[in-house]
């Protein structure tokens, strides 16, 4: 078994060791009522939203790709990105970066390039939900989804902010960590792809790239909601739906757990139990939310990876290399 399959192997074991613990600490009979009771026409509806958000985001990916001077189908840039989600259930989701190793095995694109791609996905996916939360939390009075919101913000803000500046400043960073070597290679790493990510943070790239990721996960939060309408859960609007995920969700990520396992579905469950839903109830939504999103993603996934019936060789991930500075071509070909 390869160390990958064991890792995968372990996180499922852990998943339903604590579904299973909650479940039985709300209700194992009440939880089982909330899936009798639930209306199949809301989970139907609510896999609408989350496969439309997955069409967002593979929209962006492409999108991304080509604005990088990746020129690859629609076909093979479709398959690579759901077979990244079979990696989904890591740390920060730290494992999708298996893409970029795809691109280099079968298309030759240089790590560095495709891993500035994955790179700015999971950037923008934390802004794009931190905007949402602080957005959101002007209207809605949830304060503990905007306070987390702001501070996460601050920082991706900050770190854009030292990706956009003079690569002299980059390289001073690179500088500081000369006596430490381990540190000192993982921040060329770091700092090789921000330079490569530059051109992703062009304001026409990155206003559109916010946009269509604040919308996927947006239709994320209203998929939570149809599930608790469904179900006769009245007392949380839709607007308080949507916060109350996407704050789960990011705490799971700044968690750094394998998909956020526990940490998410604490948070959700709190959030809800705090807006009048009873325990069995707001256990049974969150743990039917979290199949129908991370782990239908994770197989979805796991069936690309096994078409694409090929191994992962260690040789395969290749460092970027600061000296690695030819310029991508302008979006669109010009």
């Amino acid at each position: 078994m390869l160390r990958w399959e064991r890792s995968m192997l372990v996180v499922v074991v852990a998943a339903v060791g604590v579904y299973a613990g909650l479940v039985l600490w709300s209700g194992l009979k009440t939880n089982l009522l909330f899936l009798k009771t639930i209306e199949w026409e809301a989970i139907a509806l609510a896999l609408s939203f989350i496969g439309g958000g997955f069409v967002l985001r593979f929209l962006r990916w492409h999108w991304y790709l080509r604005t990088v001077g990746v020129s690859v189908s629609g076909a093979d840039s479709f398959s690579i990105f759901m077979l990244g989600f079979a990696m989904t259930a890591t740390p920060g989701k730290v494992g999708e970066a298996i893409k970029a190793v795809m691109l280099k095995r079968r298309f030759g694109v240089p790590m560095a390039r495709s891993g500035a791609v994955v790179f700015m996905e999971r950037v923008v996916d934390l802004m794009a939900v931190c905007l949402v939360l602080v957005g959101g939390g002007v209207l809605v009075p949830l304060e503990s989804s905007v306070g987390v919101g702001w501070v996460i913000a601050a920082l991706t803000a900050l770190t854009l902010l030292a990706f956009r500046t003079h690569r002299r400043v980059l390289r001073l960073l690179s500088t500081w960590t000369l006596g430490r070597p381990r540190l000192h290679t993982g921040v060329q790493q770091l700092v090789a792809l921000a330079r490569q990510a530059r051109s992703l943070l062009q304001p026409r790239i990155m206003g559109g790239a916010l946009l269509m990721t604040a919308l996927a996960w947006c239709l994320e939060g209203l998929a939570f909601h149809m599930i608790l309408q469904g179900a006769g859960v009245s007392v949380v609007p839709s607007s308080q739906a949507v916060l109350t995920h996407l704050t789960a969700l990011l705490v799971g990520v700044a968690s750094f757990l394998p998909g956020g396992l526990g940490s998410h579905e604490a948070v959700s469950v709190l959030l809800l139990t705090g807006q009048g839903v009873s325990r069995p109830d707001a256990v049974a939504a969150t743990l039917l939310m979290r199949i129908l999103t991370l782990w239908l993603a994770v197989g979805l996934g796991l069936v690309f990876w096994l078409r694409e019936n090929t191994l992962i060789a260690p040789a395969d991930w290749q460092p970027a290399s600061l000296d690695d500075d030819k310029p991508f071509p302008k979006p669109d070909g010009r």
